[in-house]
């Protein structure tokens, strides 16, 4: 019976069922808070869900026992047990122990009004200090406000009615919730409060929060052994899928399928492996039973008599949501924070930050300044050297980019070099704007010597925070004399992995927390201030570094992916976390250069492909090893070793010194590394470069790798040197050290940027064709300009398809394999009749070449006004005079490019017939119609088993006509033209491709929390 109060009134029969998973160490709390109520429940009951019934043995004349094995929720535990008979029913977990006047104070709102159908306290946590619930604010998705931990002051008395209510102390007016359907056995622990409110709502009942009713709840759901995250995020998924109009359900289904998906990559690629694994969980959950949702749904539309609209006024906005949130991050974040050094030594760290940055700025336009002069030849256009261009629209660089053939002269078999997908990624936000692929190159080409000192200065930082020794090593690495020769003879590709590799530095560095940390002295010792930033973040900038140094200079990326991997077995003995990431980090860049590197194995080349870099073979003198491994790989710049010798002896004593011993092994196993490969680069054969001598490949990215270890040891060894407690001698000789690598390496810059460009690179006018020819390659006819070169016995002719020599016409193998000699044949025969004048119909000739028009350069023919030419000269003015007779090719001018011919008919890449079909740089997609007869479908391009065509759904035979790839086209056959020349494996190569970088990219802008370590290191 109910216990009388003063006013002498008595209440309904209540029930109370306590629901535990056993005997759990909060239970008896709870059962002792029940009997101190100030009005008692008429039965009390308690529901064990655990699996051996540990409860069956309590016997008690006020109590009884019910065993629901397996139940995970309320609505599960009611729907299992024997009809409730009592009015009100009071909802209380194992760990939720209600004050005296909680269940007085419940019914006593309960009479008050008709239409409640549910009431409920607010809910402390065990101690009964902090406010935990004050009845459930949520979106109509469930996203839910935080409280903030608040201590509870009385500020939420005013409120009464409520969306929802957690089901801790909630008491239910049973026969009112039993005509809505009763606790939705699929909503779960988690989300059946939310559930029921918003049926009751819509049921027309109210939802009222007693605020001065209270209950001390521990939340063990939450946290420890009974934490389920992937049921709380089912759970959110679900009451979504039943708050929504009938018609969202499906999106809901697809912001399930799409964030589990999210969350599950994010949560692993951060090492987070049962985080990742519940997200995955949850969306499957949901995903898999439809049929609960649903039966939820019918359940709310049997109940409903009121309009969802009645919702709103008591739902949030996800406003409202996302600024409490951010108030409870920070919250958290300083909460996190670590107790602060004392006070002079934290000052000490300030002044050193400050000082850092001081000399960070003053640097950059040290560096900015000497950038513009080392650059200023190649300002206008970069031409010559190793230097080659980019096609004029970025459509056609895209599909180059990611081919397996190369759209040379003829073209040829072989995969795109990887750089090309690096570039065109790069170039694509500046096409956007109207900036061609080749100025954006050229542009990012020209401040390479300032982007390698600011990624400098974030890898010194691993090493030392010392401003001299970051500025000192920073200005080596950028002037290193590879570097800056590299850049003087238009090495693109090694010069952007050199800019980059400090970054994987930084990065690795970071994940392992390795980061060199502040110090600051104070009164009671030293104390270190550091700041780790965000190791993960760090980590995928260094992954998609990776993969633009791979994609550079294979032999670079595939020693960064061993650092990174190294790093992340690693993390993995040591059960750190970042050990995952590590391990797959070279993954994007392996996917990126995999073909290539698949191609060159079979056509016999690998090595050459890992120690070669995209651009034309260039000849570099032998230089003595000593100087080679002082970084200076081309002759007459011996003096420039300067630099590399200081850093030798530096790193020399580094070996020596007490501290960082690993630092320094570590350094010397890079140094060591990159002189081997630097040694052997130049005993590979690179190609044959333009006056057709076989050239080994360049040993820069080598001198990079070695250069790593170089300056790491060195700037050690300076910091150990000038730090303020060495004896005088000491400091001297630091300084002594750090004036002269900071003289050699500014030296080195001065003397490049002084230097004028060589001849062979330099600025140049940025076409070789005229521009109305250029107009032509970018259309849909696609024609070629033939390049004529008279020299003693022979005339050198190369075929552009751009309007200038292209980076997507060859790879790093084009010089050493042979292409396929028919189309070879006959674009020398067409040569041989126009500079013999036969009387062929020489212009058909090149009209099945792809070839519109035909240029004698102005460099090979000399100026008009030179009365005695050279033997080169008269060769030129001959063949034009020959070229002027030939039939169906018209002279239409001569400028200062030189004199220039059109081939008539008219020429195009693709052809049915004599009609003219519309193609793109390799691919073609067209109408055409039918005819009676059967034709042939002519492709400028050399023949090759990889070309495919099909017409209006139907494939074309393939054939071949003196070298050049063709098919027949039958009769009375017309519709879309498709023609490619993509292999099966090229689409989901580049699917994976795209996916990888996405999601690198998504990674490292994904939010993440800095990190912060200060600690104590005493005297």
């Amino acid at each position: 019976m109910n216990r009388e109060l003063s006013s002498a009134r008595a209440f309904k029969p209540v029930r109370a069922l306590v629901v535990t998973p056993g005997d759990s160490q909060y239970l008896d709390a709870t059962l002792e808070a029940i009997l101190s109520s100030t009005v008692l429940p008429d039965r009390v009951s308690v529901v064990d869900t655990s699996a051996d019934f540990l409860l069956a043995e309590v016997k008690s004349d006020w109590l009884d026992v019910i065993s629901v094995p397996g139940a995970t929720s309320l609505g599960q535990v009611i729907a299992q047990i024997d009809s409730i008979e009592e009015p009100l029913l009071w909802l209380l977990h194992d760990d939720s122990a209600p004050a005296p006047n909680c269940l007085e104070l419940l019914a006593l709102e309960m009479e008050k009004g008709r239409t409640i159908a549910a009431c409920g306290p607010s809910q402390l946590d065990f101690e009964g200090v902090k406010l935990l619930s004050a009845g459930i604010e949520a979106t109509r998705t469930g996203w839910r406000m935080p409280l903030n931990d608040d201590i509870d002051q009385g500020q939420c008395d005013d409120r009464s009615d409520v969306l929802a209510l957690g089901t801790a102390g909630l008491l239910l007016d049973w026969q009112k919730v039993r005509a809505a359907g009763g606790l939705d056995p699929s909503a779960g622990r988690y989300g059946e409060g939310l559930e029921l409110g918003r049926r009751l709502h819509l049921a027309g009942h109210r939802v009222v929060l007693v605020a001065k009713a209270r209950v001390r709840h521990a939340q063990e759901s939450f946290r420890g052994e009974r934490a389920n995250p992937a049921e709380l995020r089912r759970s959110r998924y679900y009451n979504a899928a039943l708050a929504v109009y009938w018609f969202a359900v499906p999106f809901i289904a697809l912001w399930a399928l799409g964030s589990g998906l999210t969350r599950w990559l994010g949560h692993t690629v951060r090492g987070q492996r049962a985080q990742a694994r519940a997200q995955l969980h949850a969306a499957i959950a949901f995903l898999t039973r439809p049929g609960k949702v649903v039966a939820g749904r019918s359940r709310i539309r049997r109940a409903r008599i009121m309009a969802r609209a009645r919702l709103a006024p008591l739902e949030l906005t996800r406003a409202e949501v996302r600024a409490e949130r951010k108030i409870a991050k920070k919250i958290e974040l300083d909460a996190a924070r670590p107790a602060p050094l004392e006070p002079v030594a934290a000052a000490a760290v300030v002044a050193r930050r400050g000082r850092e940055k001081a000399a960070l700025a003053a640097s950059l336009v040290v560096a900015g300044i000497l950038n513009l002069f080392l650059t200023r030849g190649v300002w206008a256009h970069p031409y010559g050297g190793a230097w080659l261009d980019l096609p004029s629209r970025w459509r056609d660089l895209a599909e180059a980019a990611f081919s397996n053939w190369i759209p040379s002269g003829l073209g040829e078999a072989g995969m795109a070099d990887p750089i090309l997908a690096i570039l065109c990624m790069f170039t694509g936000p500046f096409a956007a704007v109207g900036i061609s692929p080749s100025k954006a190159m050229a542009f990012l080409f020209a401040f390479l010597p300032l982007i390698s000192f600011a990624t400098a200065w974030a890898g010194t930082g691993v090493v030392t925070r010392a401003p001299w020794a970051r500025t000192v090593g920073a200005f080596g690495w950028m002037c290193a004399p590879f570097f800056l020769i590299g850049m003087h003879q238009g090495r693109f590709a090694p010069s952007l992995a050199h800019a980059l590799f400090p970054l994987i530095v930084w990065a690795v560095a970071g994940l392992v927390r390795a980061h060199a940390p502040h110090l600051g002295f104070g009164v009671n010792g030293k104390g270190v201030a550091g700041e780790l930033g965000r190791p993960h973040t760090r980590a995928f900038v260094g992954i998609l570094a990776l993969l633009v140094v791979g994609a550079a200079s294979p032999i670079l990326g595939l020693s960064g992916a061993l650092v990174y991997l190294v790093a992340g077995i690693y993390l993995l003995l040591t059960h750190r976390p970042g050990g995952l990431i590590g391990v797959l980090a070279g993954v994007p860049m392996l996917v990126a250069i995999s073909p290539s590197l698949a191609d060159a194995l079979g056509k016999g080349h690998l090595p050459t492909v890992l120690l070669s870099t995209a651009g034309m073979p260039v000849q570099t003198p032998n230089v003595p090893t000593w100087a080679l491994l002082a970084g200076v790989p081309l002759a007459g710049k011996e003096l420039l070793s300067l630099l590399g010798a200081a850093l030798a002896v530096l790193a020399v004593i580094a070996l020596a010194l007490p501290e960082r011993v690993v630092a320094a092994r570590i350094s010397w196993l890079c140094l060591l590394a990159g002189a081997a490969i630097a040694v052997l680069s130049v005993s590979v054969q690179a190609g044959i470069d333009e006056n057709y001598n076989m050239v080994s490949t360049w040993p820069g990215p080598g001198l990079t790798l070695a250069w790593v270890g170089l300056i790491g040891a060195a700037i050690s060894t300076l910091d150990y040197l000038r730090r303020p407690w060495r004896k005088k001698p000491i400091l001297v000789l630091g300084v002594a050290l750090s004036l002269v690598l900071l003289i050699g390496g500014l030296g080195s810059g001065t003397y490049f940027a002084i230097s004028p460009t060589p001849d062979s690179f330099q600025a140049a006018p940025n076409r070789q064709v005229p521009a109305t020819q250029q107009g032509v390659q970018d259309s849909g006819t696609r024609s070629k300009v033939a390049t004529l070169r008279p020299t003693s016995g022979a005339i050198e002719v190369s075929l552009l398809r751009t309007n200038t020599a292209s980076l997507t016409g060859r790879n790093v193998l084009s010089s050493l394999q042979a292409p396929g000699e028919g189309a070879a044949a006959k674009l020398r025969s067409a040569v041989a009749n126009l500079a013999s004048n036969s009387g062929t119909d020489v212009a058909n000739e090149l009209a099945d070449l792809g070839v519109g028009e035909v240029i004698i350069p102005r460099s090979v023919l000399g100026s008009d006004e030179v009365a005695s030419p050279s033997t080169e000269q008269a060769l030129a003015r001959n063949l034009a005079e020959k070229i002027d007779a030939a039939k169906g090719i018209t002279r239409i001018g001569s400028n200062d490019l030189g004199i220039l011919w059109r081939v008539r008919p008219q020429s195009a890449r693709l052809k049915v017939g004599d009609q003219v079909v519309p193609s793109g740089y390799l691919s073609a997609r067209a109408k055409i119609s039918a005819s009676p007869s059967v034709r042939t479908l002519k492709l400028a391009e050399r023949a090759d088993s990889g070309w495919k065509a099909s017409l209006g759904g139907k494939a074309l035979e393939a054939t071949s006509a003196a070298g050049l790839q063709s098919f027949e086209v039958p009769a009375n056959l017309g519709g879309t033209l498709r023609l490619s020349i993509n292999p099966i494996w090229i689409w989901p190569w580049r699917l994976a491709y795209g996916a990888l970088v996405l999601g690198a990219l998504a990674a490292a802008i994904w939010p993440e929390r800095k990190e912060v370590v200060t600690w104590k290191l005493g005297k």
